[in-house]
């Protein structure tokens, strides 16, 4: 997240509560571009990979399951971290959201600072395991190219 904005596409029908989320992220370099249909944001998806999805299911639930798991199944975006926020905070909503592929369950109401947390230790971990793929396999070349 250093350095450069962080890209989160928002699919959530609430405008206000899209608006204020917005608004209060971009003080963290956090740009967000929100939709409110599936449709719109499998558009967006072919089109740019964010560096985060964040999902309302409320509208769309059986239609957002399946999108989490096409979504972690396709070798293109399988990689994007997931959150879910949603007014639907039971713990069996949450087991489901967790099983399904998300990477985070957020219940609504809920506070811009903890979203912003998420966000920001989500991609600092998949930060930290890129670092690490990529420093073992700049070992493994380094010991081939010895060993040739």
């Amino acid at each position: 997240m250093k350095g450069r904005k962080t890209q989160v596409l928002m699919l959530d029908s609430q405008e206000n509560l899209s608006i204020a989320t917005k608004n209060y992220l971009a003080k963290y370099k956090i740009t967000i571009t929100v939709t409110n249909s599936l449709k719109n944001l499998l558009e967006k998806l072919t089109k740019k990979s964010p560096d985060c999805l964040i999902l309302d299911p409320i509208n769309e639930d059986s239609s957002i399951k399946k999108l989490i798991e096409t979504l972690k199944k396709n070798e293109t975006t399988q990689n994007i971290p997931i959150i879910i926020l949603t007014a639907k905070g039971l713990t069996q909503d949450r087991i489901e959201g967790y099983n399904t592929g998300c990477e985070s369950y957020l219940p609504k109401p809920f506070d811009p600072e903890e979203l912003y947390s998420i966000i920001k230790t989500i991609l600092r971990h998949r930060d930290y395991i890129n670092r690490n793929i990529l420093k073992n396999v700049e070992n493994v070349m380094q010991r081939s190219i010895c060993y040739s």
